[in-house]
């Protein structure tokens, strides 16, 4: 849901930047400790990542960022 999505990317750290005239976007600042390379493409990506480390390993996340780690088990209880 949009509450989920907004509660995820501010938990991973995610903040609003300037208004893009020519896209007529907000642009998103990406938070500045990212668990893979990848996440830099967007809260979705991190999101996509941070699930799958979650799973295979709870404890980096927590470790990582535990605001994330709250997120996840608010969900999934793991």
């Amino acid at each position: 849901s949009p509450s989920e999505q907004e509660e995820f990317v501010v938990a991973a750290g995610w903040k609003l930047g300037n208004l893009n005239l020519a896209t007529r976007r907000i642009e998103l600042i990406r938070p500045t400790k990212l668990l893979k390379e990848d996440s830099a493409l967007g809260p979705e990506e991190d999101f996509a990542n941070n699930l799958e480390i979650y799973y295979s390993d709870p404890l980096l996340i927590k470790g990582h960022n535990p605001d994330v780690y709250n997120f996840f088990i608010k969900r999934f209880l793991k």
